[in-house]
């Protein structure tokens, strides 16, 4: 199916017109948070270290999150250079068209819930952007396999930061209903329908490997085995989704 060998194309390459149109299409669609663009993801930011600042429970978690907040900062940098050598007004334009949004969990327990969206979301991420280690478009590839071993690591601190709370019988209870009734369903989804044609002309070209589906089944594997690790019930893949 891919017709596009590895790192074929770089910024200011002649490429044919589908591939530039499916090239551009993937970048708006990507929902990664740029820096230097109307100052949103950096208040974000801000907000996330200001909340460590209050909730950490000890210095090491502080640590942790510091390191989080730079290289969110950094991948911010680099997707916002990879988009602008595409065309130098684009990191404005992908701002200006808006991201996908995602339904958000209320945040209740600041600490606790910023835990599970490392867990699941950056663990997302990580998936998302391994799918360019081999990309047909050289700037993604050059980039991925940092971001997305960053990513997992994300992740990982979100295990360890939730581990201990856990202890809690009724905050175990809590978490499990979560995890059930919003971010098991609602990152599944966010791997898009079974059956997509944007996700096969990304394949066509290099800008992608596998399909939403074997995407969507290696990041549950994943996540279940952390789940379980920290005695959670891993969910019915099925409950809940919206997008199949």
């Amino acid at each position: 199916m891919r017709e596009v060998p590895p790192r074929t194309y770089s910024a200011g390459s002649e490429m044919p017109r589908e591939y530039r149109e499916t090239l551009l299409e993937l970048c708006y669609h990507n929902s990664e948070e740029l820096i230097g663009v109307g100052g949103r993801f950096e208040g974000h930011i801000a907000d996330v270290m200001a909340m460590a600042t209050k909730h950490a429970p000890d210095s090491g978690s502080m640590v942790r999150m510091a390191k989080f907040c730079h290289e969110e900062i950094k991948h911010g940098h680099q997707f916002h250079q990879v988009y602008a050598q595409i065309d130098k007004d684009l990191p404005r334009k992908i701002e200006e068209h808006g991201r996908l949004e995602f339904p958000k969990s209320k945040k209740v327990d600041p600490w606790l819930d910023f835990a599970i969206t490392n867990i699941f979301f950056d663990r997302f991420g990580a998936f998302q952007i391994s799918e360019w280690i081999d990309s047909s478009y050289a700037p993604f590839a050059r980039i991925a396999g940092i971001q997305s071993a960053e990513e997992h690591r994300h992740a990982r601190m979100g295990v360890i930061h939730l581990r201990p709370l856990l202890k809690d019988a009724a905050v175990r209870s809590k978490v499990q209903t979560k995890i059930e009734q919003f971010w098991y369903p609602m990152t599944l989804d966010m791997f898009g329908r079974a059956k997509s044609e944007r996700s096969e002309r990304y394949r066509k070209w290099g800008l992608k490997r596998r399909s939403n589906e074997d995407l969507r089944e290696a990041y549950r594997a994943n996540l279940d085995a952390d789940l379980v690790r920290l005695g959670l019930t891993p969910p019915d893949p099925m409950a809940g989704r919206r997008i199949f």
